[in-house]
């Protein structure tokens, strides 16, 4: 694993300099080309972390925070799709980098995919890990399914996502979840010519096997890989065996990988890294006490409770 620091960079958008947050790591002899992590739906790069310490091994990482979320604050109302992807290209031109493979989770695919369809000569590789927006889902179904995911997912991630979501503010979350269910995802990733490839979990509630598979199959030279025990966040709950299968897809062919990147590919624990599936009852405790660090998290960050109201005097 590689040493993670945080990084500010000003960003011209076009009507607004914006000071962009990332996460990087870099390798001591990296392989071609640079890596760039898009996070999910209406949060930062934190989650991130576990995996760009893992692939800092072998690549320069860069994860940012994008325009209005995390660390990197916008006074811009929320952007849509194209808007997103412009963004993210803004990014890879101020870090100075000419091109680079672009490593996408969850709606971050979307971001990803639609970076590499507008702006080819900057991406040369794509690994999609968990694609979102299968067509014809509802948002209350969507929904129940995060919820559903979460039981899967390690007890600390709920905080650590709830306090991001609380950060990014409901307007601004609100408008990415719905552009989330809206992008047709399918059309898009036809119309990339870059090599890609799709890796979802067998226990993902939020992305099925059956879903990236289709993802795969409708990008031109598109590669599938179903990670074993995993759920949605898999950057985060099984960031070793995640990179294992990612890195040959980040690389360009001619890049040879260390002998011992092999020990990366091992088939995951389990659904939280640490064992074999829990019992129904250890996963309805584990969802409940997920459920109120996660309320915990919301409460101390939001505005009205980090000081008691005064009653005005009579």
């Amino acid at each position: 694993m590689a040493e993670v620091e945080r990084m500010w960079m000003p960003v011209d958008l076009g009507d607004e300099v914006v000071t962009m947050q990332a996460r990087r790591s870099q390798a001591a002899l990296p392989l071609a080309p640079p890596v760039v992590i898009v996070h999910g739906l209406a949060i930062s790069s934190r989650y991130a972390e576990p995996l760009v310490a893992e692939l800092g091994a072998l690549f320069d990482v860069y994860a940012p925070d994008l325009p209005g979320f995390g660390g990197s604050r916008s006074l811009r109302p929320p952007a849509d799709l194209p808007a997103m992807a412009d963004h993210l290209a803004r990014f890879i031109e101020a870090a100075g980098l000419a091109q680079v493979s672009l490593f996408g989770h969850s709606f971050g695919c979307h971001i990803a995919v639609e970076c590499a369809r507008r702006h080819p000569r900057r991406v040369r590789r794509l690994v999609l890990h968990a694609p979102i927006g299968e067509p014809a889902i509802t948002a209350p179904r969507q929904v129940l399914r995060y919820v559903k995911n979460a039981r899967r997912e390690p007890l600390l991630l709920g905080p650590l996502i709830a306090r991001d979501v609380v950060r990014t503010g409901a307007r601004r979350a609100m408008a990415s979840f719905r552009t989330s269910l809206a992008e047709p995802l399918l059309s898009r990733a036809s119309q990339i010519s870059q090599p890609a490839l799709v890796v979802g979990g067998e226990r993902d509630p939020i992305a099925s096997p059956a879903w990236t598979e289709r993802v795969a199959a409708a990008i031109r030279r598109g590669e599938y890989v179903c990670l074993p025990g995993v759920a949605h966040a898999a950057l985060y709950s099984h960031p070793r065996a995640l990179a294992g299968v990612a890195a040959p897809g980040l690389a360009e062919p001619n890049e040879a990988l260390p002998r011992a990147w092999s020990d990366h590919r091992a088939p995951p624990p389990g659904p939280a890294g640490d064992g074999p599936p829990p019992a129904p009852i250890e996963e309805r405790d584990r969802a409940m006490a997920c459920l109120a660090a996660t309320a915990a998290a919301v409460a101390s960050d939001h505005p009205r409770a980090r000081a008691p109201r005064r009653r005005p005097p009579r």
